[in-house]
């Protein structure tokens, strides 16, 4: 057999075969919490697949967020912030990969624990190995604002 899945899918385990550690990310801002579903504006969120991601409403502050082809690689770190101007709370309740796509699902409350539509922004990365990693920070100039340790 040839072609993608000869090559990236081990169907005696069901693991995906990637040699390399990838850098994968994908970030979005949720700006829109009472859509049943969207995509968001290409300003507010990135792939480093170049897929778009996309957002659905499952519920009352409840929200499934796709990063479109950051599923097939394992690990990785996701971060979920409520975005706005009062005591709104969103954290993971959990995640993983469904076929080539990271679902993310997020729950919001207010401040008494209640649930509640609003918006947020939700970060999913996958660094290279540490040393690769350290290799790639030292072979360039600072981003601007990057804080110094």
């Amino acid at each position: 057999a040839t072609g993608y899945l000869a090559t990236h899918w081990n169907s005696a385990n069901s693991q995906y075969l990637v040699t390399l550690k990838q850098r994968v990310w994908g970030y979005v801002w949720a700006n829109d919490p009472l859509a049943a579903s969207y995509t968001p504006s290409t300003t507010y969120q990135r792939n480093s697949t170049g897929q778009l991601n996309t957002i659905n409403r499952l519920g009352v502050g409840y929200y499934q967020v796709v990063f479109e082809n950051l599923g097939i690689y394992y690990g990785g770190t996701l971060d979920v912030t409520a975005y706005g101007a009062g005591s709104e709370n969103c954290k993971v309740q959990n995640w993983g990969p469904t076929l080539a796509d990271m679902n993310v699902y997020v729950r919001c409350f207010n401040a008494n624990g209640a649930a509640l539509d609003t918006r947020f922004t939700a970060a999913f990365t996958r660094p290279i190995s540490s040393s690769l990693a350290r290799r790639a920070a030292c072979s360039g100039p600072a981003p601007p604002n990057a804080i110094s340790v």
